[in-house]
């Protein structure tokens, strides 16, 4: 017969004394039950690891699977961190922004514009002032025309072609004058971001 619980126990030797058998027992048995519910996991950590390994061996030795073509891919993305300090003063969550990559700015002033102030150089459509609709490189130069961005921000890389269109729009346009050409060299060579503001 178990005695009961006392509140004066106050080392483990007194805890021990005053625990009831069963339940002491109890606990000393415990691990021993456990084992088994152990060895039910065994062949899923098995399975892990022989796929953890195999896939090591499969992948590891593969053209894919390498470490300098990983890091040659990153190197192909221009440093925009000067590109990032100067049009900073620039954006705000009221302008219209065009840029060869809107996602670098729309990342670094978050708090400050949203998506739909962005507008790519992967397709565009524009209707001006007096309601005339224009899609593609004409919308491009339609809307140069109009002054309708604040900030423009190329950088060669993305898509070459549309870049030149827009360079050629806002050649001589009263609208814009050159903010920076900041110049970068990655993995494909060298280039330059073009930074262009509205004037008027």
């Amino acid at each position: 017969m178990s005695r009961p619980l006392t509140a004066a126990a106050g080392s483990s030797a007194d805890w021990a004394r005053v625990m009831p058998e069963a339940w002491k027992k109890g606990v000393e048995n415990r691990p021993a039950r456990s084992v088994p519910l152990l060895w039910a996991y065994t062949p899923l950590l098995a399975f892990t690891v022989a796929h953890y390994l195999v896939s090591l061996r499969v992948n590891g030795f593969t053209r894919d699977f390498d470490i300098a073509q990983a890091d040659w891919r990153f190197a192909l993305w221009p440093d925009s961190s000067k590109t990032v300090r100067i049009i900073e003063p620039h954006v705000n969550s009221r302008g219209r922004y065009l840029g060869s990559t809107p996602e670098v700015p729309l990342y670094s002033f978050r708090e400050k514009t949203t998506h739909r102030q962005w507008q790519s150089v992967f397709g565009m459509e524009y209707t001006d002032g007096k309601g005339e609709y224009s899609a593609g490189d004409a919308a491009y130069r339609a809307a140069l025309r109009d002054g309708a961005f604040d900030l423009i921000v190329l950088d060669g890389l993305t898509n070459p072609r549309v870049d030149d269109v827009i360079a050629g729009a806002v050649r001589g346009n009263p609208h814009y004058r050159l903010l920076a050409n900041l110049p970068f060299r990655n993995s494909a060579g060298t280039g330059e971001y073009r930074i262009r503001v509205k004037t008027s």
